[in-house]
């Protein structure tokens, strides 16, 4: 996962609730040669307090998915600062240039609608 063994040894300790944040399930399904989705609780999977939860793989090749990828950054502060559209490749771990044209689409449509900012240097969230 490119972290230290008392990082990964923190969040794998029987004894403590923490488990590991959304952003690093990319490195720990490539550390463990799996898929994102693989590391997800199968469809109907009772949570500890007994909601259900829905398991949902997000496909950037599909614009409604993108959309919604790029609400909840923005939600979370992600574009507070700008961002290149190459920034947010590597962030999002874009497997292909299908997958880059989509998000490019849906940033292109966020600017339109004066949700984001486009600028030399990349996009920003509109202040």
């Amino acid at each position: 996962m490119r972290r230290g063994e008392t990082y990964v040894s923190k969040i794998e300790d029987s004894s403590q609730q923490n488990i590991y944040p959304a952003d690093e399930w990319a490195n720990l399904a490539e550390a463990l040669g799996c898929q994102i989705h693989d590391l997800l609780p199968p469809d109907g999977a009772i949570k500890s307090d007994g909601t259900k939860v829905e398991k949902r793989v997000i496909n950037f090749s599909n614009e409604p998915d993108v959309r919604l990828v790029m609400e909840g950054l923005i939600e979370a502060d992600y574009f507070k600062e700008c961002k290149s559209a190459e920034t947010l490749f590597r962030y999002l771990k874009l497997g292909n240039e299908e997958e880059a044209n989509t998000v490019r689409s849906i940033l292109n449509i966020l600017v339109s609608e004066k949700i984001l900012i486009r600028t030399e240097e990349g996009y920003q969230a509109k202040q």
